[in-house]
């Protein structure tokens, strides 16, 4: 598969770089999972999901109290910007907190 690169702009992940090529496992399979996530790279598609505090959180104090303390869990990341070279997918992925009330979207 084609190099990707993942850059994060805002929110908990802000400065984040994801390497799909990284020699650290970790990285390049975190890497694989948001290009699959965002159905390959595609502009405007978005991966939706709590921040690595909340998570924190509810294996400390469970989900009903991280609701009732009202921490979203719902912070997403959307692909803003594509660019591919012979080399690499480059991605940018913007964050946007999403409001708990609003309905899942599609």
């Amino acid at each position: 598969m084609k190099r990707v690169i993942l850059s994060f702009f805002g929110g908990h992940q802000d400065g984040r770089r994801l390497d799909s090529h990284s020699p650290d496992p970790g990285e390049s399979s975190q890497a694989d999972r948001w290009y699959m996530a965002t159905e390959y790279g595609c502009p405007g598609k978005s991966v939706i999901g709590p921040s690595y505090a909340a998570v924190q959180y509810c294996l400390e104090h469970g989900l009903e109290a991280a609701s009732e303390a009202g921490i979203n869990l719902r912070h997403e990341y959307r692909i803003t910007d594509r660019h591919e070279t012979d080399e690499a997918i480059h991605l940018r992925l913007d964050y946007r907190l999403v409001d708990p009330k609003r309905p899942e979207e599609g």
